[in-house]
């Protein structure tokens, strides 16, 4: 082979080869990116609706309360009634 041909070999492979290695390290830092990316959007997401949900239970736990004090009269006027007849 002729010097001139190993010389444009040689620097065509090197080129090929840094376009590669970038192309690599690039791909690998993007992926780590959108890793973190969708993780904390995935936490962020789950603690809104951990307040929906902790909302939501505050609500049901009301609702019971009031249920329990309108059966707590209910039986305290059953009891009188009972005593009286």
């Amino acid at each position: 082979m002729k010097l001139k041909t190993r010389i444009i070999l040689s620097t065509t492979l090197i080129c090929i080869i840094s376009i590669l290695s970038i192309t690599i390290i690039n791909y690998n830092m993007s992926i780590k990116n959108l890793e973190k990316e969708v993780s904390n959007r995935s936490q962020l997401e789950n603690i809104l609706i951990s307040k929906d949900i902790d909302k939501w239970a505050a609500l049901q736990k009301d609702s019971l309360d009031e249920i329990m004090e309108g059966l707590s009269s209910l039986i305290i006027m059953n009891m009188i009634l009972y005593i009286i007849i």
